[in-house]
């Protein structure tokens, strides 16, 4: 995450017209910037960290760091080494790595003469999920998805969420030849990110918190709806950091935007440039399902694909036939000279598949009750 929101300042490409030749303006002081992202969860995941440079303007591609000397240290004074699992990813690859509630972590990295370190960082833990609910705008104009989590003093007041979707959806358009098996499919929208914190409130919990609005323009509440929460305790900082993030990710950012001091995370180097962030986080989740016979009857939900439309035509010769393909998708083909053809302009339209969804349910995936 933090390589793209860096990117969203220094690697935007300015095109003005194609009579003009590119200008890339000088910005030596965020050339090579090292970028760091590291992880560290209770979730039984090993730790992650990804290292990069930034690139400049003319080249968008993020150059890998490799070969550098990864470790976490804790606050008992241990010192865990990780290793290179690929180019610029470094991981634990021994057994476990232990990971407890109250315990603090510090990532150090080592490389070219630079040390990399970020602040101690405490798991805290995170206030169990004890409800997610919905409830339909007032302007009948989309559902909220409500969360609430149990009071703990010592948990943490700062959240992220991973929210993972699925939905099953349908073609509008069947084809006697070409639906089979094909008319129903899961769609699946994975890693949206979501912030909360609980600073502000009386007590230490989440009561039935608006964190997803699903719009009625999208086809997700049509048939049968799902999602996955997926929530992780943060510090502050990483709160913080993530916030600029977000929004800036949502802004679009501009090339000549100031660069937020808050941009910078936890982690800091005496001789080096870096930008980056450090997250211990505590773990938990909760998936619920939303069925159509949930929510109002009188309540209008697309079905998506509204751009799907079919014609007949009829054609009395093969070689006709073959030239509407050349413009236009055939659907089914009725009788001989002249032939009913039924097209349409998109495969998606008639084969869910066509979307690169599953016409199979996840495994996960329950029955309807």
């Amino acid at each position: 995450m933090a390589t793209k929101t860096l990117l969203l300042y220094i690697s935007l490409l300015l095109f003005l017209s194609t009579c003009v030749k590119p200008y890339y303006p000088t910005i030596n002081k965020y050339d090579r910037v090292i970028v760091i992202d590291g992880t560290l969860t209770d979730d039984g995941t090993p730790p992650l960290v990804n290292i990069s440079y930034s690139s400049n303007l003319k080249n968008s591609k993020a150059e890998k760091v490799t070969g550098a000397v990864v470790s976490i240290l804790t606050s008992n004074g241990q010192k865990y080494i990780l290793t290179e699992k690929s180019q610029g990813t470094y991981t634990y690859a021994q057994s476990m790595f232990p990971v407890t509630n109250g315990t603090s972590y510090q990532l150090m990295i080592e490389h070219e003469g630079n040390v990399f370190k970020s602040t101690m960082e405490k798991l805290l833990p995170s206030s169990p999920i004890t409800d997610i609910s919905f409830q339909v705008k007032s302007d009948n104009k989309g559902v909220d998805l409500l969360l609430s989590t149990k009071e703990i003093d010592s948990a943490s007041r700062y959240y992220v969420w991973k929210l993972s979707e699925t939905w099953k959806f349908k073609s509008p358009i069947y084809s006697f030849t070409r639906s089979v098996n094909k008319e129903y499919c899961y769609a699946t929208s994975i890693d949206a990110l979501e912030l909360g914190t609980t600073d502000l409130f009386s007590q230490n919990r989440f009561n039935r918190f608006p964190f997803l609005n699903i719009p009625l323009s999208s086809p997700k509440l049509f048939f049968r709806y799902s999602i996955l929460v997926e929530q992780y305790s943060i510090s502050r900082s990483s709160y913080i950091y993530l916030d600029y993030v977000k929004k800036t990710n949502e802004s679009g950012g501009s090339l000549f935007d100031p660069i937020p001091t808050n941009m910078n995370g936890n982690i800091t180097s005496e001789s080096a440039a870096v930008i980056g962030n450090f997250q211990v986080s505590s773990y938990n989740s909760k998936r619920i399902y939303i069925d159509r016979s949930d929510l109002p009857s009188d309540l209008i939900i697309s079905a998506g694909m509204t751009d799907c439309i079919q014609k007949e035509i009829a054609i009395g010769f093969s070689k006709s036939i073959d030239s509407l393909q050349t413009f236009m998708i055939i659907i089914d083909t009725v009788g001989e000279r002249p032939a009913m053809v039924r097209f349409t302009t998109q495969e998606r339209c008639f084969d869910c598949t066509a979307t690169e969804s599953p016409a199979t349910p996840p495994t996960w995936w329950e029955l309807k009750k």
